[in-house]
């Protein structure tokens, strides 16, 4: 299907449109609405969703940059980023009418979005990569509710994987996606989620979930960082982990654990931000999960790596809140280079919305988070932080 081709009048056109900008990388959209559509594919879209918008906000094209809308677009990666949250939302309130919405009219359900089977078959895992019997799993499903279709009703399929570790749940309704939850004593709980696309050859899925044992969670320095301005641009700002704030003047903070750098050349040339670190030897990195595992509840490793951290990090693309780095600090070296001190953490996140966490103890790598035991007092209720 040629989706840059021409507008036809059918809602279910455009609905394909939008289907085609996130399907291929769907879970990457959902968490962080990565990439960019084709502009001629956004015209279209733009086109033939304009008459029946369901939002009360203003409708612009995505390249008047002049509008004072809240939708222009061009060269906007942040717009971009409302105009595909705002897709989405089309897309899963709005999917199921079959002409355009009409005040005080039912809407009807189309065929193709009726009753069908579904069967999901999970197989769970621990560390090792051997089986786990006995985990609890959930498979949730939702179904549109007559006569307001954008209505749901939630229900799940529960049971326990057998001796291979495995589950199979089946349901016939018409649903469009599902979420897997598996959990057992002693284990961090992991999720993952599936969309049908509509398309039957996705409504029977297979995953491989993998449970993190409950190692041994310690206490940590740990703050929530939903929103933190600058005291001062263009210039290196220390920040203390252990104070949960600036370094003075511009906080309270004693030791500066990080440094970080906001440029702003001009009104036209964007921003650069950059991290560093104070210390030879300090350093932070990124670390990628395999989502294809699952989301579990601890989602770093347990333990910080040993090396490959950089001394500086500097922020090009846009801030990705599924990020997860580590990073050492305090770090004193010898006269040959090795490390004789140095305190480990991690972050959620990305700059400068984030959560860290900071083990107070010299050279052990445990970044297991309890969170009953956090250091930082006196935190605001947003600043708490509640997973390891």
């Amino acid at each position: 299907m040629d989706v840059t081709a021409g507008a036809k009048s059918s809602v279910f056109e455009p609905i394909l449109m939008i289907k085609f900008l996130f399907q291929r990388s769907s879970e990457e959209v959902l968490r962080m609405y990565t990439g960019d559509p084709p502009r001629s594919v956004l015209e279209k879209v733009f086109t033939q969703v304009k008459d029946f918008w369901p939002f009360s906000i203003p409708f612009a094209s995505p390249c008047n940059t002049r509008s004072s809308s809240v939708l222009h677009i061009c060269n906007h990666r942040e717009s971009q980023s409302l105009l595909k949250l705002s897709l989405i939302l089309f897309l899963s309130k709005y999917v199921f009418l079959s002409n355009r919405p009409v005040l005080g009219q039912a809407p009807t359900l189309p065929a193709q979005f009726g009753q069908h089977q579904w069967t999901a078959t999970v197989k769970v895992i621990g560390e090792d990569s051997n089986p786990i019997v006995g985990a609890n799993v959930s498979v949730q499903y939702s179904v549109p509710t007559e006569p307001n279709l954008s209505d749901q009703t939630y229900s799940e399929v529960k049971g326990m994987t057998d001796t291979n570790g495995m589950f199979k749940a089946s349901h016939t309704d018409s649903s469009s996606d599902l979420g897997v939850t598996v959990d057992k004593a002693g284990y961090y709980t992991t999720h993952i989620g599936h969309q049908f696309y509509f398309d039957e050859k996705n409504r029977h899925p297979s995953f491989t979930l993998l449970l993190k044992n409950n190692g041994r969670p310690i206490a940590m320095y740990a703050k929530q960082i939903d929103s933190i301005a600058f005291p001062l641009y263009n210039k290196c700002i220390g920040y203390d982990l252990t104070s949960g704030d600036w370094v003075a003047p511009y906080g309270k903070g004693v030791n500066a654990d990080f440094l970080f750098t906001e440029k702003h050349p001009d009104a036209k040339s964007g921003y650069t931000f950059t991290v560093s670190f104070p210390n030879r030897g300090d350093g932070i990195q990124g670390f990628t999960r395999d989502w294809n595992l699952g989301v579990s509840h601890l989602l770093s490793s347990r333990e910080a790596p040993i090396d490959g951290y950089q001394p500086k990090y500097e922020q090009t693309q846009m801030p990705d809140p599924n990020r997860i780095y580590y990073f050492r600090v305090h770090t004193a070296l010898d006269s040959q280079g090795n490390i004789l001190s140095t305190h480990y953490g991690k972050i959620y996140g990305d700059f400068m919305q984030f959560r860290y966490y900071l083990n107070p103890t010299p050279n052990d790598r445990n970044i297991e988070f309890d969170p009953k035991q956090n250091l930082l007092q006196g935190l605001q209720s947003f600043e708490q932080v509640s997973a390891p």
